[in-house]
């Protein structure tokens, strides 16, 4: 074939997951298909190489020097990053022909070049999302906040006009992209992040026998938009009540708000390599995410392909992955209460668990990159030929 395609995002690191963990495999699975990768991302220290070849890509790593004007800083960061991709692709005479994939706000300065956008909620979303809990935090911090949104929005505004396709994380996502930005008619793909199913489900090893909710997230950083703060209030009660469960907590350090009786009731491992995730899922009972925005977490979606339940807040499209009672539980965002029930309710009912793993199990087979890496890439090249085309990778097989 030797088409050329570029992914370009932000930060990229070998597995990692989340984002960069998408890029990764839909750079190998390229790579396969006889494309020439190129994975363009920022400079995150003086150790790392401005050029590396992997085995599926070549590497490029652009310095960007980081900006620290207050409040939005992280906005002109992608401004400068986003500036020397352009560069780069004029001084290697990127052609129409090339297919170019963008993670969110690293496509706005690109409008000379015809990129596909992956993004994640708008941002007016985004702010509306987080304002559940601005009663957590001061009237000067909101202010900044609404700053920091309302110049995103500016910038997605941009970034999604200049786009020749989107890729959303869900059809309600589309809609308020639609809703704020009225792009309805560019081409559109529903799809967000997919699982090697098999890598997932042949692992059997285990991090510890017990009674584990298992709960992923950054670090202390992202407390109140991963719901930390409503889990915290939560655990107490439920630790009380069913005296053998211990919360698994995976990612960043977090300084949990919750009496000292119960801090060891939660264990912490700390930052773990995307391939050594499967024996955290193995180990645990259930998933929980509070979290108050998200595209579409690819933690949830690996936890499904291990079987895992999943208790998740009511982010925007959750209902187009999972059937609620059915194959989780979904509650209302910042509710408290729903949030125990929910708990609750699995730790009460086993057999639940175990119909509700059942289910979920054969939905995961729905994002196994081997069942639908075919169709992203059909619908790469025909975007890349000018077609409009709409593809919905959610929709339920049967």
């Amino acid at each position: 074939m030797n088409k050329n395609i570029y992914f370009i995002l932000y930060k990229f690191k070998e597995n990692s997951g989340s984002y960069a963990g998408v890029f990764e495999e839909l750079s190998k699975r390229a790579s396969t298909k006889g494309y020439n990768v190129t994975i363009i991302c920022s400079k995150d220290s003086n150790k790392e190489r401005d050029f590396e070849k992997l085995s599926y890509a070549n590497l490029i790593r652009l310095n960007v020097e980081k900006s620290k004007m207050p409040i939005i800083a992280s906005a002109l960061d992608f401004i400068n990053f986003s500036s020397k991709v352009k560069r780069y692709l004029k001084k290697n005479k990127v052609s129409e022909e090339d297919i170019i994939v963008v993670n969110s706000r690293a496509a706005i300065k690109l409008k000379d070049f015809n990129y596909i956008l992956r993004m994640g909620q708008p941002a007016p979303v985004f702010l509306k999302n987080m304002n559940i809990a601005k009663e957590e935090i001061s009237i000067i911090s909101r202010m900044a906040r609404y700053i920091h949104f309302n110049f995103l929005k500016y910038l997605e505004k941009i970034c999604v006009k200049n786009a020749i396709a989107l890729i959303y994380p869900s059809q309600e996502t589309r809609n308020f992209a639609i809703q704020y930005y009225n792009n309805k008619d560019k081409s559109c793909l529903i799809w967000h992040s997919g699982i090697n199913l098999k890598e997932i489900q042949n692992n059997k090893e285990i991090y510890s026998k017990g009674k584990y909710l298992l709960f992923i997230s950054a670090g202390g950083e992202e407390k109140i938009r991963k719901g930390v703060i409503y889990l915290e209030k939560v655990l107490p009660d439920i630790f009380k009540e069913f005296k053998d469960v211990k919360l698994l907590h995976v990612g960043g350090q977090i300084d949990w708000n919750i009496p000292k009786e119960f801090q060891e009731r939660i264990v912490s491992v700390g930052k773990v390599s995307w391939r050594d995730m499967p024996k955290y899922y193995n180990s645990s009972l259930f998933i929980i995410s509070c979290s108050l925005n998200e595209g579409f977490p690819n933690t949830l979606l690996e936890a499904m392909a291990a079987g895992l339940p999943i208790i998740s807040s009511d982010i925007q499209g959750i209902n187009e992955y999972i059937k609620n009672m059915e194959e989780g539980i979904i509650y209302k965002r910042g509710d408290i209460s729903e949030l125990k029930k929910a708990i609750k309710t699995l730790l009460d009912n086993p057999n639940l668990i175990k119909s509700m793993s059942n289910k979920i199990k054969k939905r995961a087979k729905d994002f196994d990159y081997d069942n639908i890496s075919n169709i992203i890439f059909k619908f790469f090249e025909s975007v890349s030929n000018k077609e409009i085309t709409n593809t919905n990778l959610l929709e339920r097989k049967n």
